[in-house]
């Protein structure tokens, strides 16, 4: 998926929309869902990867992924399942999906 393709529900990945599903997930070392950080922390990023054989794709807005392979400006990391978030030019809201590739049609998980 190139980074200027959209990775959201209904958008368009190898020829069928993605729709949204259940399966996978994202832990974040000391913080919960919907917690507060503060600017300049470093957020360790877990994802579940999905069963079998699939391709899947971990994407955040409001914070920079520092590993070796995250790609579209630090955005997105492609079949990792650890990363950290660098914090240090947030200064708003913090989002994290996952997608994966599941045969004729993409699925994604808030």
């Amino acid at each position: 998926l190139t980074c200027d393709r959209s990775l959201e529900v209904g958008s368009e990945i190898m020829f069928n929309a993605a729709v949204q599903a259940d399966g996978h997930g994202v832990t974040l070392a000391g913080l919960d869902c919907g917690g507060s950080y503060s600017p300049g922390d470093q957020i360790s990023v877990d994802v579940t990867p999905p069963g079998g054989s699939f391709q899947y794709i971990l994407e955040v807005s409001g914070a920079v992924l520092t590993h070796g392979e995250a790609n579209c400006g630090g955005t997105r990391l492609v079949n990792q399942a650890s990363a950290t978030l660098d914090t240090s030019a947030s200064t708003g809201e913090i989002s994290i999906w996952t997608a994966k590739g599941i045969g004729p049609s993409g699925q994604m998980q808030p």
